[in-house]
C-alpha cells in the first residue's frame, strides 16, 4: 500500500527536478510589462486529496517569478532554476528542462499541477489571499463505520465479501475542497486506506482526485452521498483499479460517537460492540488508529 511519507518524498523530488531544470532562456526581459508577470509565493500544496506540509515539502518555501517576456525563475528548497512561461486567457503553462506544468492564473492566484504529477500548488501574489466558501456542516466531522468488498478480479479475488471496520474524517482544505481521509485497522490517519479531495454539490459529491489502496481514484468510477437527518450517513461506492486487479466496494460511515440503534445486529460493523460502543459511551475523541481488542 502506498504511504503518504513516500508521496512527500516524491513531491519533494519533483520540486527539486523542476528547480534544477536546464537553463535554456537567458535573454534579458523587455521593458514592456507582460500580463501576469510578477512574483508568486506558494501558500499551499495538495497531492491526491491530501494537504502537504509546505515546510517539509520545501524548507524555505517555494517562489515563482514570472518575468516580462516569458522567462522566469522557480526557487524551491534553496535551489533555483529558470523557466519559460506563457499565459493565454487564464491558462498558464510553464516549461522547464524536466517537462511542462499547466495551471491557471487569475486575480493574483496561480493553481499549478506540478509536472503533471497530480501535486497541485497554489501560489499567490503579494497581498492576495485565497478565498474559501464554508462547506455545509453535514459534510464535516469524524466518522466510524465499515467498508465492504462486493466484487473483485485478479489478486484481490480472495477479499470478495469481506467487511472491515474503519474510521474517517472529513475537513475543509484551504482550497475549499472537502478532504476525506479513511483508515482501518491495517493503517492509521497518517497512513490511510483512502484519501481524496471531494467537491460537494447538495447531498452528493464528486471525486476530484485521490487514492484507495494505493490506486488512483477515477471520478467517474465513484459515487459519494451524504444523507442528512436523524441518522446522518456518508456513503461511498466505487471501483479500485490497480495492477493487482479490480476491487469494487461500498463504504458506510456515521458520525463518530453516534449510536447505531436503528441497525440490525448483523449489519453492524464487526467491532461495534466490543471496541466502538465503549468509546462512544465514554465520549472519547476520534482516534488516529483503529485498535480493536485482540
Amino acid at each position: 500500500m502506498r504511504r503518504w511519507g513516500d508521496m512527500k518524498k516524491r513531491t519533494g523530488a519533483l520540486l527539486a527536478a523542476a528547480a534544477l531544470c536546464l537553463a535554456a532562456c537567458g535573454a534579458p526581459a523587455p521593458a514592456e510589462e507582460t500580463p501576469g508577470a510578477g512574483t508568486y509565493t506558494c501558500v499551499r500544496a495538495e497531492s491526491r486529496g491530501r494537504e502537504l506540509d509546505l515546510e517539509e515539502l520545501s524548507p524555505g518555501g517555494i517562489v515563482l517569478e514570472l518575468r516580462s517576456g516569458g522567462e522566469g525563475r522557480l526557487l524551491s528548497g534553496g535551489e533555483e532554476g529558470r523557466i519559460q512561461w506563457t499565459l493565454e486567457g487564464e491558462t498558464l503553462l510553464l516549461q522547464t528542462g524536466e517537462g511542462s506544468s499547466q495551471g491557471t492564473l487569475a486575480d493574483g492566484l496561480i493553481t499549478l499541477d506540478l509536472l503533471g504529477s497530480g501535486t497541485v500548488l497554489t501560489l499567490a501574489a503579494e497581498g492576495v489571499e485565497p478565498e474559501t466558501e464554508q462547506l455545509p456542516e453535514q459534510w464535516l466531522g469524524g466518522w466510524y463505520g465499515r467498508w465492504t468488498v462486493t466484487e473483485t478480479t485478479g489478486a484481490w479475488a480472495e477479499l470478495r465479501g469481506r467487511s472491515y471496520d474503519c474510521c474517517g474524517v472529513t475537513e475543509q482544505a484551504e482550497t475549499g475542497a472537502l478532504r476525506l481521509t479513511v483508515w482501518d485497522e491495517d493503517g492509521s490517519r497518517e497512513e490511510p486506506l483512502a484519501a481524496a479531495a471531494l467537491l460537494p454539490q447538495g447531498d452528493q459529491a464528486r471525486v476530484q482526485q485521490g487514492v484507495f489502496l494505493g490506486a488512483e481514484l477515477a471520478a467517474e468510477d465513484w459515487t459519494v452521498r451524504c444523507e442528512d437527518g436523524p441518522a446522518r450517513t456518508l456513503r461511498l461506492s466505487g471501483v479500485c483499479r490497480g495492477a493487482e486487479g479490480t476491487l469494487r466496494c461500498e463504504m458506510l460511515l456515521r458520525p463518530w460517537g453516534a449510536l447505531w440503534d436503528d441497525v440490525r445486529e448483523e449489519q453492524l460493523p464487526y467491532y461495534y460492540e466490543s471496541w466502538y460502543l465503549p468509546l462512544a459511551e465514554a465520549g472519547a475523541e476520534l482516534p488516529d488508529r483503529l485498535e480493536p481488542p485482540a
